[in-house]
């Protein structure tokens, strides 16, 4: 999902997630790290199984996720948004919006977003899973969905990269997420095998150094973070 963790056009593995904890290991004694492709709901089977070593996609930070592994601090924190059509034919900005007009959401399969719109009422009906963004995208563009649902940054990467004339944009204005009186945000950073304490302090105490610092807005302003999206203080792990 751009610009968490992607493969660019040149077959590399980049975004925020992957540069930041790329930045990190460096400090670390780590110059080399091997980034590897999988599907969304295959990551934390995979680092409980020991294919992997560490998370970094831009996963959020949930309780349930806390009793399987332990995150580090949050790099990023961020609200959802959503792509409609040109011209928001359902008229949709906000998930209640969505949930009325009887709209075709899609999100991506075991993320926050399919949880928040159950749990604000939307019919399973009107939940459409997909296994990632182009998916998405893809179903979007064929009339099978009616909107899909991601992290803003995502959604203006994508119309970024499609350009003017792909008849599609976001919903603005976009009203906040809140369920039973909490305002939900992505509070993402890097994950680690519960065993792996010494690992996560260590990736830890150089990102308390680094977090919110100048190098690291430089690093990550490419991917369209901004002083908006600055990680929560205090600085704290899980």
């Amino acid at each position: 999902e751009k610009p968490y963790a992607y493969v660019d056009e040149n077959g590399n593995p980049t975004g925020l997630a992957i540069e930041n904890a790329r930045e990190i290991l460096k400090r670390l004694g780590i110059p080399n790290i091997e980034a590897i492709d999988m599907a969304w709901d295959s990551l934390i089977p995979a680092l409980q199984a020991n294919q992997i070593d560490i998370i970094a996609s831009g996963m959020a930070v949930r309780p349930a996720r806390c009793e399987l592994v332990i995150f580090d601090a949050p790099t990023i924190g961020m609200g959802t948004a959503m792509m409609v059509k040109a011209g928001n034919p359902l008229n949709i900005h906000g998930y209640p919006d969505a949930i009325s007009s009887g709209a075709q959401l899609g999100v991506i399969q075991g993320a926050e977003e399919g949880k928040w719109a159950a749990a604000l009422g939307m019919p399973a009906e009107q939940i459409v899973n997909f296994p990632d963004p182009a998916a998405m995208l893809a179903a979007l563009q064929a009339d099978r969905i009616d909107a899909f649902a991601l992290a803003p940054v995502s959604v203006q990467a994508m119309l970024t990269e499609l350009g003017a004339d792909a008849g599609l944009e976001r919903a603005l204005p976009f009203e906040d997420v809140v369920i039973d009186g909490a305002l939900m945000k992505f509070y993402q950073g890097e994950v680690f095998r519960m065993e792996d304490t010494d690992l996560r302090d260590a990736f830890d105490a150089e990102l308390a150094t680094f977090l919110g610092s100048p190098e690291q807005a430089a690093l990550l302003a490419p991917f369209g973070i901004t002083s908006a999206e600055n990680p929560p203080s205090p600085h704290k792990t899980v």
